[in-house]
């Protein structure tokens, strides 16, 4: 059969623009995972690109003719569900508060990533991704330290000043702690399975996280920072000196668990409401729980579930003593807007909006990942549903902890590129 040359010049030149656009969109990709340390500002625009050249891709490279059903699809649905109660409830709403609007626009990644896992990604390398997160990780915190004296870093108080500075220029503890984690989890996986001078390349970034995390005054991300410094020790460990294996980790990980007390001991003493008999969550969880007391099944929806919150709250002399008074009229950030209190819990927050439906799914997308993924990447699935799962433990999706993390890197995890060897797979783009 006869080809014109006008259509091989035509066909060679669609497949370079079809090349490009599925490059500019792993790029766009890298720089989200790059930014998603920093404010929302800085991510803003790398989402847009995000965004939009992974649309061009899906149509210029026809992805849809690719797309197979895949058991992980019930996660991503569930992700859809989740998000979709938001309005479908809102409909039946008495109150309207500004905190809906805010809702509705942190959990579009629970709609937009749901979607995107369902149509298919592209496959990013986990290596890029584990190497982008560490250099962004370690950039950061040299970043907060230039803007700390060197008497206060090599003082008991580098946890107030590294705070301080964090707090001003980057984010609150439960995400940036977050973000850490993550690149702890991502850089576990070059330890494991690349070869040993990489390995030792990428203790330099992993020692300054696990630095980040060592004086922080979040002691969840501390906790799974303890966890993860573990996990990297024994198989460090593994690989180069296994006839220490058992002795050493053994004395590493004792020694990091009496720094971890007392540093959290520390944090207790200096830091308001931070010892259990104080802690404000005690009496923000009574007054949930006593929230969906009067609507246990069905919920109240996003308005009118914080509505009621706040008003049971406003009604609790505990509530109002050792959670509203200092942390909210004294707290020079305050806008005047009492709805900004919230359960700091992501499992009674979702009760209290969405009732049972609202926990099954939420239970969907953080448990049916661990049964639905590939066994080669499971225990990194694993890793980082128990990062976020803590942090959600004390803070709300939406609030401090954002789904934007949550969507992303679950669908990165599912998807990436990746072996059990740490050699490169044939590339391909779905499962």
């Amino acid at each position: 059969m006869y080809i014109s040359n006008n259509s091989i010049i035509h066909n060679k030149y669609y497949n370079i623009a079809a090349t490009l656009i599925e490059r500019i969109n792993i790029i766009c990709a890298l720089l989200v995972a790059a930014t998603m340390i920093l404010p929302f500002n800085f991510q803003r625009p790398c989402l847009y690109f995000f965004f939009i050249s992974f649309g061009l891709d899906y149509i210029i490279n026809q992805r849809w003719k690719n797309i197979k059903w895949q058991t992980t699809n019930w996660v991503y649905i569930a992700m859809v569900l989740l998000f979709c109660l938001q309005p479908i409830y809102h409909i039946f709403e008495t109150t309207e508060v500004r905190f809906y609007t805010q809702a509705i626009q942190h959990r579009l990644s629970f709609l937009a990533f749901g979607i995107m896992g369902i149509l298919g990604t592209n496959k990013l390398k986990i290596t890029h991704l584990a190497y982008t997160m560490l250099i962004a990780s370690t950039v950061v915190i040299i970043y907060i330290l230039l803007h700390i004296d060197i008497q206060t870093i090599l003082s008991p108080h580098i946890t107030h000043a590294f705070m301080d500075v964090r707090i001003t220029k980057i984010s609150s503890h439960m995400n940036f702690n977050l973000y850490l984690n993550v690149a702890l989890i991502m850089g576990y996986y070059i330890i494991y399975n690349c070869n040993k001078k990489t390995c030792l390349i990428t203790l330099i970034p992993i020692a300054t996280i696990f630095f980040a995390l060592a004086i922080t005054e979040g002691r969840i991300g501390a906790l799974m920072g303890l966890i993860m410094f573990s996990i990297i020790s024994v198989t460090l460990l593994h690989r180069f000196c296994k006839k220490a294996l058992i002795p050493v980790s053994a004395a590493l990980i004792i020694a990091a668990a009496i720094y971890f007390y007392i540093h959290i001991d520390m944090v207790n003493n200096n830091f308001k409401g931070s010892r259990v008999s104080n802690n404000p969550r005690i009496y923000i969880w009574e007054v949930a729980i006593n929230s969906i007391k009067d609507k246990p099944i069905l919920g109240y929806g996003v308005s009118d579930g914080r509505t009621q919150f706040v008003n049971n709250g406003l009604n609790n002399a505990d509530f109002i003593t050792h959670y509203v008074v200092d942390n909210i009229y004294k707290n020079p950030m305050w806008n005047k807007d009492i709805y900004i209190m919230h359960p700091h819990n992501m499992v009674l927050e979702t009760q209290i909006e969405f009732g049972v439906l609202g926990v099954i799914l939420l239970a969907t997308i953080f448990l049916l990942p661990l049964f639905t993924c590939k066994k080669q990447r499971r225990l990194y699935v694993l890793l980082f549903i128990m990062a976020y799962s803590m942090q959600g433990m004390f803070e709300i999706i939406g609030g401090n902890l954002t789904p934007l993390m949550w969507g992303f890197f679950l669908v990165t995890l599912l998807n990436c590129e990746m072996n059990s060897s740490g050699q490169a797979l044939k590339h391909t783009y779905y499962k």
